[in-house]
């Protein structure tokens, strides 16, 4: 579908104000139905090390995508590979946190007000759905296995809110390589409902994905293009109860690189949300339906790049997702003789359905495919769980959880036919398997003195293979990947122990050291170095690697985490963020066994300084650096350290009205991003300039 054309966004844009100010004289309260299971700003949930970031210092960053944004703000945060959300396959984009395995499913939770942002299908994140001007806050809380929301939160939970406006709010960005964005947020009052409504377009021309010196014919800029509408209407009822209905409508198209390579996705989104009356009891609902449909082209490339070769038509991957959550809060809760303010018991039950297939064209000869493959499945996800929270006294805080989940997967399938003839070659289905499994966690945080805060946790987690681990092939130019219907859970055994120190107003320090387990990891292990044909009869060309996901015995990871900022001044703040990680891959193959972690660097280091000479205007600079990393299983092939500067500059020119130019790659380092078994590699972007403004009233 093609992309909406920017004037007509400017247009409603400047329609809008008329129906703001036609709004209802009676100021309605914010209605926002937010799950209680979202961090509380209280010690008690400080245990498990949540990094918090307001509307205003999102705003600020120069990063276009919440995903660079991410990576600068929390140094353990990253994608399956180091390419942007810019220009990365959709299927590499899941987040991960603190080097626990990345992958393109990646093992963090991302909720947005409570919804499942993480595909039905795959895992992964569409980053243009959620653009940084759409958000009210951003809470990442990093580790804490299962916790309240099972499934997928195992290595960390990624908590977003819709920012609400007085009346409207745009924000317009323009820059280098035909680069557009445009984010329209309005709310409109009437009688007893709110109506909320946004808009968000973004397109850029993008850049050559593979380095200079080794590019040819065939390739081309990796752009992207996609189109966000999502609407609200919230009330609230006689009863006091808050209720919120809201859909939405996302698509994005994407070229990979080459004239044959790239991805189209589509997304509806409906939710119900539902929450009690204030008080000491209070209770909340949430009802959301998902329907996906992707697809994705994949081809081979000589080694001159002067022709390619179609290789696989994923042309349409369709997936379907009904989900719910029940939560009822109590104050104080389990009460015990020395309980304090400020306790609190939740418990609730939640589930997930998900029904998802690849139907793809394969195996390519004399200018046509010859072949066809549908395979897929089903899950189901129930999960029923308790957390308490007590404080106590001489500033100490415990919080006591625990969830049971059951999971079953069925109706996997595969089958393969001729495609002139419709013969059928394959059909097989794979049996159906259950399991319960049992989580919990225990936080423990006591504040020494004013400002000294102690911490330290220990939790375990899951993590259920989606439908394109078990099912779903891919390829990376020669390099091809296949899934593995028998995967089985993933399991997460994790503790840390923390400080945070701010001695004076002008200073924060924080330190954390942790180490994680995690059982039956999900991992591509090389199975066939090309050339030569692979069991199922998949083609490895020369140079090529053919890999399988398999479950590896376990990945280790331990490591440190440390903040500091100061703040001498009114005028200057200076911040820092580092993470070290030590990784090893404890594996059955003696070729894996003692292994680093792939895609995981043992070093992060962010910083950053703000400068705010004169009332209204400000500058900014940020260094990210990141050490020398494998791209593959077997630590053959190295991708090269890296330091980026980003820089900003931004004026207040009144209450409602700021101007920023902004700059990403500011001295256009070369990013390594990725390099293939025979040699290609793939660059990140160049630098980028651009101007930003952002408007409400």
């Amino acid at each position: 579908m093609p992309l909406r054309p920017l004037t007509r966004f400017a247009l409603l844009c400047a329609a809008l104000p008329a129906v703001a100010r036609a709004q209802a004289l009676e100021e309605l309260p914010p209605v926002e139905v937010v799950s209680s299971r979202y961090p509380a700003d209280s010690i008690a949930q400080s245990a498990f090390g949540v990094t918090s970031l307001t509307r205003q210092e999102v705003q600020d960053l120069p990063q276009s995508t919440l995903d660079e944004v991410l990576k600068t703000a929390v140094p353990g945060f990253s994608l399956f590979r180091r390419t942007s959300s810019e220009a990365a396959n959709p299927t590499t984009q899941g987040p991960s946190l603190r080097n626990l395995g990345p992958n393109g499913a990646g093992r963090t939770l991302v909720l947005l007000d409570g919804v499942p942002q993480n595909d039905p299908f795959g895992g992964w994140v569409y980053w243009n759905r959620l653009p940084p001007a759409l958000l009210g806050t951003v809470q990442v809380e990093q580790g804490g296995g299962a916790g309240l929301f099972g499934n997928n939160a195992l290595g960390g939970t990624l908590y977003l809110t819709r920012h609400q406006p007085e009346h409207v709010a745009i924000n317009l960005q323009t820059g280098d390589r035909q680069t557009h964005e445009a984010t329209l947020l309005s709310q409109v009052e009437a009688d007893r409902f709110r109506i909320t409504t946004t808009l968000h377009e973004q397109s850029t021309d993008g850049y050559p994905v593979v380095q200079a010196g080794q590019r040819g014919p065939v390739d081309i800029h990796a752009d992207s293009r996609s189109f966000l509408a999502e609407s609200g209407i919230a009330t609230t009822l006689a009863s006091g109860t808050e209720v919120t209905l809201r859909g939405a409508w996302f698509e994005e198209n994407r070229s990979n690189g080459t004239s044959f390579t790239g991805n189209r996705s589509k997304a509806l989104d409906l939710s119900l949300g539902l929450r009690g009356p204030a008080g000491e009891f209070r209770w909340e609902g949430l009802l959301y339906y998902q329907d996906r449909e992707f697809a994705s082209t994949f081809s081979s490339v000589n080694a001159e790049r002067t022709a390619e070769t179609p290789a696989l038509d994923q042309y349409k991957v369709p997936a379907q997702s009904l989900g719910y959550s029940l939560t009822a809060t109590w104050a104080g809760g389990i009460p015990l003789p020395v309980t304090e303010e400020g306790s609190r018991l939740i418990i609730g039950m939640d589930g997930r359905w998900i029904e998802g297939e690849t139907r793809e064209r394969f195996r390519f000869d004399t200018g046509r495919f010859l072949n066809h493959r549908a395979a897929g499945g089903e899950q189901w996800l129930q999960g029923f769980f308790a957390e308490q929270t007590w404080q106590l006294p001489d500033d100490w805080a415990v919080t006591l959880g625990g969830r049971a989940d059951y999971w079953r997967l069925s109706s996997g399938h595969r089958t393969e036919s001729v495609i002139a003839t419709g013969i059928p070659l394959l059909d097989v289905d794979f049996p159906d398997r259950e399991g319960v499994v049992a989580n919990g966690r225990v936080g423990l945080a006591h504040t020494v003195t004013e400002g000294l805060i102690l911490r330290g946790s220990a939790y375990t987690g899951f993590r259920i293979p989606t439908l394109n681990e078990l099912y779903r092939p891919f390829r990376v130019r020669n390099d091809i990947t296949v899934g593995n219907a028998g995967l089985e859970p993933e399991r997460l055994t994790g503790v840390e122990a923390g400080v945070t120190w701010d001695p004076d107003k002008a200073w924060h320090l924080g330190a954390t050291i942790f180490w994680n387990e995690l059982h039956d990891a999900v991992a591509n292990v090389t199975v066939l170095e090309g050339p030569g044909t692979a069991a199922d009869g998949t083609v490895v060309p020369d140079g090529g690697v053919y890999r399988q996901r398999q479950n590896v015995s376990s990945v280790i990871s331990t490591g440190v985490e440390m903040q500091a900022s100061w703040k001498p001044t009114s005028w200057l703040e200076i911040h820092a963020g580092y993470q070290y990680t030590a990784t090893e891959v404890k594996a059955r193959s003696a070729g894996l066994d003692g292994r680093e972690l792939a895609q995981a660097p043992p070093h992060v280091l962010t910083s950053g300084i703000t400068w705010r000479p004169v009332e209204g205007w400000q500058a900014l600079l940020q260094a990210r650096y990141g050490s020398e990393q494998f791209e593959d299983d077997l630590n053959t092939l190295v991708l090269d350290s890296y330091l980026m500067w980003d820089a900003s500059v931004s004026f207040q020119i009144s209450p409602q009205l700021r101007v920023s130019v902004v700059m990403e790659n500011v001295f256009d380092e070369k990013l390594v991003t990725g390099r293939s078994g025979d040699g290609l590699v793939s660059v990140g972007a160049p630098r980028w300039a651009g101007v930003r403004v952002s408007w409400a009233f």
